[in-house]
């Protein structure tokens, strides 16, 4: 099975939904997801290119309570569970082949518990700030079939969700953009002489340039250094961080190999 995991921001209270979709379409597929170690429902892949989307756990054949990242409760005292359960913090997709025998009539569906949430003592959070909550009901109905797995999953997708603080604080993310930009002198004749502390101080351009109040071209050229300079830290940030966390709205192609089918294209997106 292949196994591929990216890290995405997450923002408390902000709903979110899972989308997949087959590009090389071969053979029908199913797609069941994982949201904190829950099985939290599943989609049928039965067309090529197709978006596929999961927006909430399903509690009957007409309703859903929809995925909202949350705080994870936790406790000071010894009352909340002393170990972490493994898989909060994920969203896993699994990606297996898949035959329909017949439709499901609604009338026989039997709805699920939606999962429980627990306490975690603060000193077991290790470093997990946000779970999935399911807070509300909506109507969506939906059709239903039968059907039989085929063989094993053959591809899994986890998506490890933590607020962009944490994925900041660890390098994953890249760092909020500098928009201050360095205060330039005032035009003068004098020279202005830096005390220790000041010298100190990590400057924000390579070298210091006095500018005389006639030297028009210097002050110019200056600029134009200081935006180059920016353009490339952008762009040594974006390259860096590229490999490391989700972008919302880029999916990322997959390719699914030994497997009834082909190409996907896995995304989380929140409102």
């Amino acid at each position: 099975m292949t196994t591929v995991t990216f890290w995405i921001p997450s923002e408390a209270g902000k709903k979110y939904e899972i989308h997949w979709k087959d590009t090389d379409f071969k053979r029908m597929t199913i797609g069941r997801v994982y949201i904190d170690g829950n099985y939290c429902g599943n989609k049928i892949c039965r067309n090529k290119g197709r978006f596929l989307t999961l927006s909430g756990f399903r509690q009957s054949a007409t309703s859903i309570s929809p995925f909202r990242f949350s705080h994870l409760n936790s406790t000071d005292d010894d009352e909340g569970s002393l170990e972490m359960p493994r898989d909060v913090g994920q969203i896993e997709l699994r990606i297996q082949n898949y035959m329909i025998e017949k439709p499901y009539r609604p009338e026989n569906y039997q709805g699920k518990a939606l999962p429980v949430a627990q306490t975690i003592s603060e000193k077991a959070k290790k470093g997990i700030d946000h779970t999935t909550s399911f807070s509300e009901t909506i109507n969506s109905p939906v059709n239903l079939f039968h059907g039989k797995l085929i063989g094993n999953p053959f591809l899994c997708v986890q998506f490890r969700y933590r607020p962009i603080g944490v994925l900041r604080a660890h390098g994953i993310a890249p760092p909020i953009p500098a928009t201050a930009q360095a205060e330039i002198p005032a035009p003068s004749r004098k020279r202005c002489r830096s005390s220790s502390q000041e010298q100190d101080k990590k400057p924000v351009i390579a070298e210091t340039i006095e500018i005389s109040e006639d030297d028009d071209d210097a002050l110019q050229e200056l600029e134009r250094l200081q935006a180059r300079m920016n353009e490339l830290r952008a762009k040594h940030m974006n390259r860096k961080d590229r490999k490391k966390i989700k972008r919302e709205h880029e999916p990322i192609r997959v390719k699914a190999e030994s497997s009834g089918s082909g190409s996907f294209y896995p995304d989380v997106v929140s409102d």
